[in-house]
């Protein structure tokens, strides 16, 4: 397994490595089904049924048994040159069943296909309007807002994702000097919905470090070397 996602009802979805498939377990049994190609992000599932994942040319839709490609030219351009089980893993948020957040290291966009013959990219956040410098991950909180992580920080919208809009007001949180952290990557709400813990790079070394932020204070701890991809 090279990713792993989860569907509707807890189903979880595996992408593989070395294959050009899909894993799904129900609980009792594993169903496989073709992924549009190999690499490494992950498969989201919608109500009804249908599945989104990035694909090196764009995005891909699984519906009524089939894949269904749309090109988009500035995933198409980070993935150039890249074998796709090489290419970073690029965040994706499904929103409704026709509407996709998409966070490119430059921008958050939605890509809606709500007339499938003519689908649209909106721009929602650039990263050069904020000072995070390169987003990196994202996440959407239990109040339906949503957070961005970047390689300064952490910035924060208001809800509900559906109704995102490109004049809305974001809220940045940089991580002090002090902290001694960089690229902060993969973020989670917490549990009880009290902050967002990430993993992170140290500057001065070849650490890796597991960061929280409460909403007003940060904190962080070392994970030695390890490469871990995430953390809660």
């Amino acid at each position: 397994c090279v990713s792993v996602g989860i569907g509707l009802n807890e189903k979880v979805l595996a992408k593989h490595i070395n294959t050009d498939s899909i894993s799904e377990l129900n609980g009792y049994s594993i169903t496989v089904f073709p992924s549009p190609e190999v690499g490494r992000n992950r498969v989201y599932e919608r109500s009804g049924g249908q599945l989104w994942t990035v694909t090196s040319q764009g995005l891909a839709e699984f519906r009524d048994g089939t894949w269904r490609s749309y090109p988009i030219a500035e995933i198409a351009r980070l993935a150039n040159g890249v074998a796709p089980v090489a290419t970073p893993p690029i965040p994706i948020q499904v929103i409704k069943q026709s509407r996709v957040l998409i966070l490119l290291p430059d921008q958050l966009v939605e890509f809606n296909t709500e007339t499938p013959d003519a689908p649209r990219l909106i721009v929602l956040q650039s990263a050069s309007q904020t000072r995070l410098e390169k987003f990196l991950g994202m996440t959407v909180a239990r109040d339906n807002s949503l957070w961005i992580s970047g390689a300064r920080g952490l910035e924060h919208v208001a809800g509900p994702v559906r109704n995102l809009k490109p004049t809305d007001d974001w809220q940045e949180f940089l991580a002090p000097q002090v902290l001694q952290a960089e690229n902060f990557q993969q973020p989670l709400q917490d549990m009880d919905a009290s902050g967002i813990t990430c993993v992170a790079d140290s500057p001065a070394s070849e650490l890796r470090l597991v960061v929280h932020f409460d909403g007003q204070n940060w904190t962080s701890q070392s994970v030695g070397t390890q490469k871990i991809r995430g953390a809660w």
